[in-house]
């Protein structure tokens, strides 16, 4: 499909919907560039989790991407 016919698909399927969750979806993506920055707030667990991984870092508690994807691939043979 080309670009053209994917946009006008896309126009068309939009001009029908009346599900405004979607409409209001699409127009946030489609409004990235013009969106202000965002201010998350972190919980006090969360704030916590993100210590704790630092600090491992730090002590070099750490496990390199091959090590992990062998370890993820031994927990789901089991």
């Amino acid at each position: 499909m080309t670009t053209l016919a994917m946009q006008k698909r896309i126009i068309s399927k939009l001009k029908e919907t009346k599900d405004k969750s979607l409409l209001e979806s699409v127009f946030k993506m489609l409004s990235l560039s013009e969106e202000t920055e965002e201010v998350m707030h972190l919980s006090s667990l969360q704030k916590a989790s993100i210590r704790k991984g630092l600090k491992d870092v730090a002590e070099g508690k750490v496990l390199s991407h091959s090590k992990v994807k062998k370890e993820i691939a031994k927990w789901l043979s089991k």
